[in-house]
């Protein structure tokens, strides 16, 4: 709605011009009353929005038996004695009837009186929401078991919980012509550079035009640095105390109304390879499992690519008895090494998107049967070797270790297969070197891609591929803040 109309003295008119501009919508209620006084009045909410029990006991019942002095003029002659009268936790007046039906629609409670040329906007939102409940993304062992929901007012709390400062600054914002979604900045003053908020402000306010957001993911690729790029530049966090841990870096967070993932910006690459459960862990241990997740995206990349490389073009790096291996698996396979791999790829990737969209009892049951069905069965019918199975598998199971890079992992994986059947190890190499100059040329916010190693950090490099003693990290004195732009 573009044209801003203001509250009229008259209750009726007002009422007619809510009723015309919200089309009349059967779960918007106008609720009209009288004072003792005879004063009319009129409250508009939503239905489904609000909570019911709040308008009626602290807002309607108060009014109906409301006696004030006469003689007072205007909606301030009576303003303290509503303020006083009314029992919700938040009342401001509204003297644009656009801004107060905005916010009704919101969830809030928008009371007009007749002969008043100003609203009072009562806070009563109540919907049903899905509770507190344990990550899905991101679990852990050790550590906080809670997660974020869809509710903005409740993951603001969830971070007021984690950082009790006064300094913890959240700016609101609105993004979408229709949607209206809620959106908050949330940052540490003094931590996070006064650049780095400007520029996430800005950005936000520039996809201000957009139609509708609905979710995290939307914001996501609007503001993102490098939008034809596979490497995700923003990053996407389900726990808060992974987000609490990142503004305590000199981050900024952004949590959008409506989605249970909170956005944090700058983002690294190495953040990929981190566990919120490698910082509650002795580092001994939480090392070990950082190197193993390394490890697992690196066999997960390159597996496939490698196989077939050493299998068509250099089987002298192959030890004897293993080739004759791979060599009596493939008697009698009708099919290339290539298509062999990638079909067997692509059946597991099939494999993993019907374990996400199945409920969770039948997609764990169909996760270990299907994979050992599929596997025995393309062995028996002759269309793959065991090799090829055991290879694909491999993969499989390793991609799961990086998940948060998986979308990346997979089209890569088949780019580097692709220049394997062409060029061999040299083609894997050559794709090797490709990938990493494109990271280096990545920039998140301002922070290059690739720091603490690109360009070498030594602070940074204190929480990269493996992490330092604790204190070292968070010690105010030797400077928590790693990833501060300067």
């Amino acid at each position: 709605m573009d044209e801003n109309i203001f509250i009229s003295d008259d209750l009726d008119e007002n009422i007619s011009k809510v009723k015309e501009i919200t089309l009349g919508s059967f779960d918007i209620i106008s609720r009209v009353f009288t004072t003792v006084n005879g004063a009319r009045m009129c409250a508009f909410f939503v239905d489904g929005l609000t909570n019911k029990v709040t308008i009626q006991d602290n807002i309607i019942r108060p009014l109906v038996e409301l006696k004030y002095r006469e003689g007072n003029e205007g909606i301030r002659g009576i303003r303290d004695v509503l303020l006083d009268l009314l029992s919700a936790g938040d009342v401001k007046e509204e003297p644009s009837l656009t801004a107060g039906i905005d916010k009704f629609l919101c969830g809030e409670t928008l009371l007009l009186m007749d002969g008043q040329r100003r609203g009072l906007v009562v806070e009563t939102r109540g919907w049903q929401n899905r509770g507190i409940q344990q990550p899905t993304t991101q679990k852990s062992v050790r550590g906080p078991q809670e997660s974020f929901t869809e509710t903005m007012l409740f993951n603001t709390a969830l971070m007021r919980r984690k950082i009790k400062s006064e300094k913890l600054k959240m700016e609101p914002m609105k993004v979408g012509g229709y949607t209206k979604t809620d959106i908050c900045l949330v940052y540490v003053d003094g931590l996070a550079d006064s650049g780095l908020v400007n520029t996430v402000r800005g950005r936000i306010r520039k996809v201000d035009s957009v139609d509708y957001l609905l979710d995290s993911g939307h914001l996501e690729q609007l503001i993102e640095d490098h939008p034809k790029s596979l490497f995700g530049t923003i990053a996407v966090n389900e726990k808060p105390d992974i987000v609490a841990a990142k503004i305590m870096e000199g981050r900024v967070a952004i949590i959008v109304d409506g989605t249970p993932f909170v956005l944090t910006v700058p983002m690294l690459f190495v953040e990929g390879f981190h566990a919120a459960e490698d910082y509650y862990s002795r580092p001994f241990y939480a090392n070990i499992l950082r190197i193993l997740r390394i490890f697992a995206y690196i066999v997960t990349l390159l597996l496939p690519a490698v196989y077939i490389a050493l299998v068509d073009f250099h089987q002298e790096m192959i030890p004897d008895k293993l080739l004759y291996t791979i060599i009596r698996a493939k008697d009698g396979i009708p099919l290339p090494s290539f298509l062999e791999v990638l079909i067997m790829l692509v059946l597991y990737e099939i494999l993993r998107e019907a374990i996400l969209r199945l409920p969770t009892p039948i997609g764990s049951t169909i996760g270990i049967v299907g994979g050992l069905i599929i596997g025995q069965a393309a062995i028996s019918a002759g269309i793959v070797g065991g090799p090829v199975v055991v290879v694909a598998a491999i993969t499989f199971i390793t991609s799961a270790v990086v998940n948060p890079s998986v979308d990346s992992v997979v089209i890569l994986r088949i780019l580097l297969l692709a220049l394997a059947v062409v060029l061999g190890i040299f083609g894997i190499l050559l794709g090797i070197f490709g990938i990493f100059v494109h990271l280096c040329s990545l920039q998140s916010f301002g922070v290059p891609y690739m720091m603490p190693f690109v360009p070498v950090n030594k602070k940074g490099l204190q929480d990269a591929a493996v992490r330092f003693p604790i204190r070292k990290i968070i010690d105010k004195r030797t400077g928590q803040i790693i990833y501060k732009k300067k």
